[in-house]
């Protein structure tokens, strides 16, 4: 049986996304949606604290988190809990430090939008150190603003025989949908992994709204500026 799937989405977890469990409700029944994974920036707390809600609306929760390395993003999914991604000595941690703690929760290790330069993507340098650990590859992300990034993304998955997927990687509910995965379904992360990578997967993809390319920075703004008025209210 086909199911369709999302795998990258912030929700109001994410410092720069103002997403709600009734918003993601709302985009997945509009897209038919079976699956979706929550990937807030530096925490799982969308993903845990929305799970229930999502399933007596019929709609499958994989727990996920995107991780700020040293070096750039990456996404975990199918975890257990939230990832500190906080250094030992300050600003975030390695690398590998971040694939450890992925693979210490039996998770996989999906990397966003690997070849943008615009957008803390890892990079070739690094996937080549790591690439017996990475599970897939981001080869279309409809916030990339130039699609020369996801055009070679692609380019070096299928050169390299590698597992491809595509990711929203919505911070506005109505980029949900923007792009979909229709694949076999699956019982367990082995089965997802294994029917991500078959032939009759297919892609459903559209890029963003030029209106929405500079939300996540406002959304961010105005989450900070709120915090420093509540903070300034409360008497100490």
């Amino acid at each position: 049986m086909k199911v369709r799937v999302i795998l990258h989405v912030h929700t109001n977890f994410s410092s720069d996304s103002y997403i709600t469990e009734k918003e993601i409700i709302n985009q997945c029944k509009k897209n038919n949606i079976d699956y979706i994974a929550l990937t807030d920036h530096g925490n799982a707390e969308g993903s845990l604290r929305y799970q229930a809600v999502l399933k007596k609306a019929g709609i499958k929760v994989i727990i996920g988190e995107e991780l700020r390395t040293n070096v750039g993003e990456i996404i975990g999914l199918f975890l257990k809990r939230s990832i500190d991604c906080q250094g030992e000595s300050g600003g975030f941690i390695s690398l590998e430090k971040a694939i450890m703690e992925i693979k210490k929760q039996g998770g996989l290790v999906f990397i966003p939008h690997p070849f943008d330069k615009m957008r803390r993507g890892i990079g070739r340098e690094n996937i080549e150190q790591f690439k017996d650990q990475i599970d897939a590859y981001e080869v279309f992300n409809s916030r990339t603003k130039l699609n020369f990034f996801n055009k070679s993304a692609r380019k070096y998955v299928e050169e390299n025989d590698l597992t491809p997927f595509v990711g929203s990687d919505a911070h506005v509910d109505r980029e949900i949908g923007n792009a979909i995965i229709e694949m076999e379904d699956f019982k367990n992360k082995e089965d997802f992994l294994k029917n991500l990578k078959r032939s009759d997967t297919k892609f459903y993809t559209k890029r963003l709204k030029l209106i929405d390319i500079v939300r996540p920075t406002m959304n961010k703004i105005t989450k900070k500026l709120k915090k420093k008025w509540f903070d300034s209210r409360i008497v100490r």
